[in-house]
């Protein structure tokens, strides 16, 4: 086993591998200067906008909104229809209104009016 460590100490002692591996190792390593330029430091945190519960609510109460909008819709729609059919029946019945209705003077005078 001594035999085995004693040849590659040897060889390098023999073949100046020291003064290679130092003029190779001096052409190709670099000296680095690492300092910090000032000695504080900036905590950076994230911290989220919304938390969980604002951006459940805003949901919500634009899904309400919504809602609301849609209710009040159908009814406006509910209305409408209402006053097409009413339309549409005096235009289809025309003297059903004016049959019980008292005559009036459609040539109203200003000397006429009491006071």
């Amino acid at each position: 086993m001594l035999v085995n460590t004693c040849i590659p100490l040897i060889f390098i002692l023999l073949t100046g591998f020291p003064t290679l591996l130092f003029f190779h190792s001096r052409e190709n390593l670099v000296r680095v200067k690492i300092y910090f330029e000032e000695l504080n430091y900036e905590l950076v945190e994230q911290v989220p906008a919304n938390s969980v519960a604002e951006v459940l609510g805003t949901i919500g109460g634009l899904l309400g909104l919504c809602v609301g909008f849609s209710v009040i819709t159908v009814f406006e729609v509910v209305i409408l229809c209402w006053h097409i059919i009413k339309l549409a029946i005096r235009k289809a019945l025309p003297n059903v209104n004016t049959m019980n209705a008292p005559e009036t003077n459609s040539n109203l005078d200003l000397n006429n009016i009491k006071v």
